[in-house]
């Protein structure tokens, strides 16, 4: 199961940013709080342990380095904690991943971040939970499994 959250802003924080602190903290707190919000208003569960991977359609074909998106990406993430779908975006709630660049749009950049549900033990997609997983992971839960 995955949920698709789009983000308010068209460029990406940066890690190369050097806009003033209060600038930057508006744009942060922006961005999470759109993520919060959505994440509420779709009725995305708590999840235990799911992917969040984030997209970046920038609007056109320079260069770009794929790693200065992770500040979007961690903005996001303390989002979905925020609304209570992570209990905490640490090693044991979440599994990281990095972000990815997608084609050129040709019009305004697009960021999005896709939630995945992911069985903890097998990284199948699709678990929403332990209960879910055992009916649906044959990888984890075929016979022989205890």
């Amino acid at each position: 199961m995955s949920w698709t959250i789009t983000l308010p802003i068209t460029k990406p924080l940066s890690l190369n940013d050097r806009e003033h602190w209060a600038v930057k903290a508006k744009r942060t707190r922006e961005v999470r709080e759109h993520v919060a919000h959505v994440a509420r208003a779709a009725g995305i569960p708590q999840l235990n342990r799911p992917r969040a991977t984030l997209h970046y359609s920038p609007r056109d074909k320079r260069r770009r380095d794929v790693e200065n998106l992770v500040p979007t990406s961690k903005v996001a993430v303390d989002g979905l904690v925020q609304a209570g779908v992570l209990a905490d975006d640490d090693a044991a709630h979440f599994t990281p991943t990095m972000p990815v660049l997608e084609p050129p749009n040709g019009q305004r950049g697009r960021l999005w971040i896709v939630v995945e549900a992911v069985c903890p033990r097998c990284k199948t997609e699709g678990a929403v939970d332990a209960e879910f997983c055992m009916v649906t992971c044959w990888t984890c839960h075929g016979e022989g499994w205890t």
